[in-house]
């Protein structure tokens, strides 16, 4: 993967492979910005809006939370979603793993995601990405 603009102005990494078609972007939002605007969300508050967003961009959206707890083997709690849906317009099937990581300081949105047809090509990857994020 190598930079890319994937047209996601909030996003502070944006990383693709164009040619495989996998992407991956990173969005980050201060605790303290979100308390100000009236937000106190917890991680899973945060995971829910995250997750409604994803969403609401894809038909035939399904939605699996990987694990009951949220985990911490990267020294971040964090909770992780596999999404499945379509993009009408286009009629192309995608799949994505949505993390959610937060900190003292930060939520971070890590989205990752490949054609449908793709998903056993790239999860393990996905997973890698995953286990391998640390704080900025």
């Amino acid at each position: 993967m190598s930079g890319v603009d994937l047209q996601n102005p909030d996003a502070q990494m944006q990383y693709g492979d164009m040619l495989k078609e996998h992407y991956a972007l990173v969005i980050m939002e201060n605790v303290t910005d979100l308390t100000e605007l009236g937000y106190d969300f917890t991680i899973d508050d945060y995971m829910d809006f995250a997750l409604e967003n994803v969403l609401n961009t894809i038909s035939n959206s399904k939605s699996e939370r990987i694990h009951s707890k949220i985990q911490n083997d990267t020294g971040i709690d964090y909770i992780t979603y596999k999404i499945w849906g379509t993009f009408e317009e286009e009629n192309i099937d995608v799949y994505y793993r949505l993390t959610i990581f937060k900190s003292d300081a930060r939520f971070y949105n890590l989205m990752t995601w490949c054609m449908a047809e793709d998903e056993r090509t790239y999860d393990p990857i996905m997973d890698k990405m995953i286990k391998s994020f640390k704080e900025l």
